[in-house]
This record gives C-alpha cells, structure tokens and sequence, in this order.
C-alpha cells in the first residue's frame, strides 16, 4: 500500500482545527502566515482525501444521565459482515471495531438500566455471535483526538475512481485546481471523462 507524505502546511492545519474546530480560516491564516484561500484550498484537499472526516461538537454522554458500555464481541466464522451490519444499524452503537479477525469491540451508550439489559439481551441472541464480555465505563483518566499529527505523517490514498488502495505511484489529475489521484491510466481517463460530464451538466 502506497503512502503519501503531508506537507508540513498540512499538518500545521489539522492540528490548528484540532485545538480549535470552530476557527475560521482567516484566523487559521493569521496564525500560519499564509493566505485565506490557500487554508481553504488545502482543506478541502485534505476533506477530498479523507484525512479530515467532519466537524463534530464533543457531547458527553455522562453529562445527560447516559451511561457508556464497550462489548467485546466474538463472532463465528463468515459471519462478520452480517454480524456488522446488526450493530452498525443499532443507534446505541456509537464505534464498532475489528480488533482481530472475529473480535470485534463496541463502544455503545444508554440513557437507563433497562434499555441497556435489553441491548445485551438483544446481542445474546443475535445469529453469528458466539460470545461476548461487556464493561461499564467507571471513569475516563484520559480522552484525546483518536489521530496523532506528528511530523512526517502519511496517508494511505485511494483511488478516486474505482476505490481501491493505490500500491503504486499514483496518478495525480489537477481539475478545478485541485489534485485527483488514480490508480492506474483507466481509471484515470474514466474518471477524467465522467468529472467532464459532471461538470458540463452543472
């Protein structure tokens, strides 16, 4: 899997919206010494990439009488997917993850008792779980942003086009002043012709 190394403008952004998620790029500017459009052009470059996945505000869910849970669940053999799919469509799941090849752990929150020993009754019955231990949160010692910016941080890239992981150097397509990257002379003429037609049409 190829990376791509982020500029230092990059990094010095994220963690600029990091401490602050509300700043505005005039003060982004301001404090990187570099103009507004170049803050917003990289932005949304770093949006395009995936790297920047949203603005969200933190609410704690101990503050509104909510108690959190994380599961551990173990699940069979081929049925992770549908297994999932269960969890993800269930809104007390607020993370799921894949910790191992059939583990998978759960970050779930429920406003009372009853609506959490329903939840795990629910999760003792569902087909392809085979076992589970769950945990009530006591306290949180420590609580940071899940990404840590360091100097000479990559990113893994995806094609633009077909989706895949880019293994090799990829193609980079400038539309609109903005970089595209593809894997491969296909996919980037495919996407070249189907970003023309957007375009044209709008």
């Amino acid at each position: 899997m190829l990376s791509v190394k982020l500029e230092s403008l990059d990094l010095r952004i994220l963690r600029a919206l990091m401490e602050d998620g509300r700043a505005s790029f005039r003060k982004i500017a301001g404090k990187l010494g570099v103009s507004t459009p170049t803050i917003s052009a990289r932005v949304k470059e770093l949006e395009v990439l995936g790297v920047l996945d949203g603005y969200r505000a933190v609410v704690r869910p101990e503050k509104l009488g909510g108690q959190t849970l994380f599961i551990r669940v173990r699940v069979e053999q081929g049925a992770l997917r549908d297994v999932v799919g269960e969890l993800s469509a269930m809104e007390e799941v607020r993370q799921l993850h894949l910790i191992s090849r059939l583990n998978l752990l759960v970050r779930a929150v429920f406003m009372g008792v009853e609506e959490m020993q329903d939840f795990l009754k629910w999760v003792s019955g569902l087909v392809g779980i085979v076992e589970y231990e769950d945990y009530a949160l006591l306290e949180t010692h420590k609580d940071e942003f899940p990404a840590l910016i360091k100097d000479g941080v990559s990113l893994a890239v995806d094609c633009f086009y077909c989706g895949k992981k880019i293994t090799e150097k990829p193609i980079k397509l400038r539309l609109d002043d903005r970089y595209h990257y593809l894997c491969c002379t296909s996919c980037a003429n495919l996407y070249r012709e189907k970003y023309r037609k957007i375009r044209d049409a709008a």
